[in-house]
């Protein structure tokens, strides 16, 4: 079973055009089902694209599960913006999204600028028991090492470091809390072992970031899913990436 913890659908920059491209759901959906794709997270970069209606996402998110049925996972991805218009996140309410994704440079600014925010949106999603995926990097508003004090102060929240990096760090993390996850988009290859080596290997998420290496690149979906589909079940080998996909979203051990 391929399960991948990080799809996109929705507006984003496209090698060769000035506008953000549309990635459609149905456009998206066909090369996952054609690549066999069976389960994934994913949330609507339109979020993060001006003068996108909120509402047009949510019906873009629902568009998605309809096509691909039950084994799409839907994030919510919560921006300063839709913060400040919908500080309760009563989306979250109706039990459709089963997460929250946050990407502190999106222009929400998360940890520089919007601690108490953060703070807010890690407690509703406490609440509401909804795992959440972090976009991490070496700037300050992504380092895993600033997001750590937050982790442990919500213990009960499950996290996915997307992407894993800086690495040490987000080790760091794991070692914290055992409800860290990373997935592995976007990862040095040859970070991958050093996770293996140290006992890390059951909170490895597969990830693509798909289709943002298509989009920056210029390079065919089918093609591009399809060599990352290559790599995973290489991977697979070494790392059961379904039952880690299944802990990060339902919980258990």
């Amino acid at each position: 079973m391929i399960c991948d913890a990080h799809i996109h659908v929705g507006y984003y920059n496209r090698k060769g055009h000035a506008e953000p491209f549309y990635y459609s759901p149905r456009r998206i959906c066909t090369v996952l089902k054609k690549c066999g794709v069976d389960e994934f997270v994913y949330s609507s970069t339109s979020m993060q694209t001006h003068g996108i209606d909120f509402g047009d996402v949510n019906r873009e998110m629902w568009e998605v599960q309809k096509i691909f049925g039950k084994g799409a996972h839907p994030f919510l991805w919560v921006t300063k913006r839709y913060h400040f218009a919908n500080p309760k996140l009563s989306d979250l309410e109706y039990g459709f999204y089963e997460g929250v994704k946050l990407h502190g440079l999106d222009g929400s600014q998360w940890i520089t600028e919007n601690a108490d925010a953060l703070e807010d949106i890690l407690s509703i999603a406490e609440k509401y028991d909804k795992p959440v995926m972090i976009h991490t990097g070496r700037e300050e508003d992504a380092r895993p090492s600033n997001y750590l004090p937050l982790i442990l102060n919500h213990p009960n929240l499950r996290f996915n470091l997307a992407h894993g990096r800086p690495t040490e760090e987000v080790k760091e993390c794991m070692g914290a809390s055992n409800s860290v996850f990373a997935d592995i988009s976007y990862m040095d290859p040859d970070d991958i072992p050093k996770f293996l080596s140290d006992g890390w290997a059951d909170r490895l998420l597969w990830g693509s970031d798909f289709p943002t290496y298509a989009a920056i690149s210029g390079k065919s979906l089918t093609k591009t899913m399809r060599e990352d589909v290559k790599n995973y079940k290489w991977l697979a080998e070494r790392i059961d990436f379904a039952a880690n996909f299944r802990r990060y979203l339902k919980g258990g051990s």
